[in-house]
């Protein structure tokens, strides 16, 4: 009777440690999803913000054209005086159209490209999300180079 108690303690322990096994093989399984989700969330929350900031950023230019008779200068320096810190000014390209004087109900549009290859923090979720957009509104001019992590942002507002 001795000899069946002590095998029968050492099956308990060998199906203790069977079932510490299967759970953490289904944690390992559960958790690679669950932090691709994470990574991926985040990395589109980045990707948002700057596509946010961007909008903003045409929109305020935009606005800054259409009133009064600022020159094309002018216009690229305010636009950078209200960058946001989460966009890079030497990934930024400022286009404003048309590049002539502005005549009073004509369009003023302002394009900007920004690079986003510095935002791309997780490759895999960052090629999914940061390749190749580009806005509807896109500028008056043909876009030119849009290979790569460029994200593009557009407005046009009427000369005052």
């Amino acid at each position: 009777m001795r000899k069946n108690r002590f095998l029968n303690l050492g099956d308990k322990n060998r199906c203790r440690s069977r079932r510490r096994g299967q759970a953490l093989v289904e944690f390992g399984l559960i958790a690679a999803i669950f932090l691709t989700m994470l990574l991926g969330m985040m990395q589109f929350g980045m990707y948002q913000s700057t596509a946010n900031s961007l909008w903003n950023l045409s929109r305020e230019g935009a606005r800054f054209a259409s009133v009064g008779t600022p020159t094309d200068a002018d216009i690229i320096n305010r636009i950078k005086q209200v960058t946001p810190p989460n966009i890079a000014q030497s990934n930024l390209t400022i286009e404003i159209y048309p590049q002539t004087t502005r005549t009073s109900g004509s369009p003023v549009a302002v394009c900007l490209t920004y690079n986003m290859a510095d935002k791309i923090i997780f490759p895999v979720v960052g090629k999914l999300l940061s390749r190749n957009r580009t806005i509807p509104a896109a500028p008056p001019a043909p876009v030119k180079n849009i290979t790569g992590y460029n994200y593009y942002a557009s407005s046009i507002m009427r000369v005052e």
